[in-house]
């Protein structure tokens, strides 16, 4: 019985029918309780497959009780032959990722960091690594009022090694390269780090040494590397570009420069909201003004 609705479950779930996952699940759930024949390792995935459901359809508590169900399931399942037999079972590690991600919706910050720490160092994928290294960047920042002996400790060395070893896997997240930058990691890290990427990328170099700048916050030498790779033909009317460097105007005071830079991403990517807000706080200011 329940192998034929672990199977509708998990239809519905690949069919992205999510109402009808939290349908189907609400009776599932209750079979579960009295239906202690079943698989354990189907049991356990018609949970996450119902808090997946409740996730993406906003339903944040519900959800964490069920991904906190379903790992309990797991640490039931004491024989790696049941686990092996069921190639769609997610892993432990997985739904203590979605977990965090649900727990993050609900604003619960140190619980999610502490769902992540759980996870084995040898289970955390990059994603995992990504996650954990901004929310240790994040903890770093909150506490930006303690003393330096304090913040030069624990928050501030684990971001750094997150996304080190994150890079070292994955050397073309170039978002995280930034942040590495960004909360303290070295520029010769950086550049090592990309050494490996493939050489089409012409415009690499130049970009880690602008996020580098910026970073150290050498505002001149940050706008300069910017102007140099807009200057290159493949990449001169990247919008991305364009918006940091009207930031990195704005940074250093220059008003009339942010406005035409920030105005020029915003025709070249109207959708795109990188810089927008301090685009319309310069013009407010310009119109207050006038």
């Amino acid at each position: 019985m329940l192998s034929e609705t672990f199977e509708y479950m998990k239809r519905l779930h690949n069919d992205e029918l999510y109402e009808d996952v939290i349908t189907l699940g609400s009776f599932a759930m209750t079979a579960l309780e009295r239906n202690t024949d079943a698989s354990l390792a189907q049991r356990c995935q018609c949970v996450v497959y119902y808090a997946d459901a409740l996730y993406n359809l906003d339903q944040f508590k519900k959800s964490e009780q069920a991904y906190y169900r379903a790992l309990q399931m797991r640490k039931s399942m004491t024989k790696p032959l049941e686990t092996r037999k069921h190639a769609e079972l997610t892993s432990e590690a997985d739904i203590r990722f979605r977990l965090h991600q649900c727990l993050m919706r609900q604003g619960k910050h140190q619980e999610a960091m502490g769902v992540l720490e759980s996870i084995p160092d040898q289970q955390r994928t990059p994603k995992v690594r990504a996650a954990l290294g901004r929310l240790y960047a994040n903890e770093e920042r909150r506490n930006a009022n303690l003393s330096q002996q304090r913040r030069s400790g624990k928050v501030i060395s684990n971001a750094l090694l997150n996304y080190k070893r994150l890079l070292k896997d994955v050397p073309f997240a170039f978002e995280t390269l930034a942040t590495f930058l960004q909360v303290g990691g070295g520029l010769e890290d950086a550049e090592a780090a990309v050494a490996s990427v493939s050489s089409e990328l012409d415009w690499v170099d130049g970009w880690i040494s602008a996020q580098g700048a910026l970073a150290r916050r050498d505002l001149a030498s940050a706008a300069h590397h910017l102007r140099d790779l807009l200057a290159q033909s493949s990449i001169s009317n990247n919008a991305r570009l364009v918006a940091e460097l009207g930031r990195v105007y704005h940074l250093a005071g220059e008003r009339s420069k942010a406005i035409i830079q920030l105005q020029r991403a915003h025709s070249l990517d109207p959708f795109s909201v990188k810089g927008m807000d301090i685009l319309a706080a310069l013009l407010s200011e310009v119109s207050v003004g006038m």
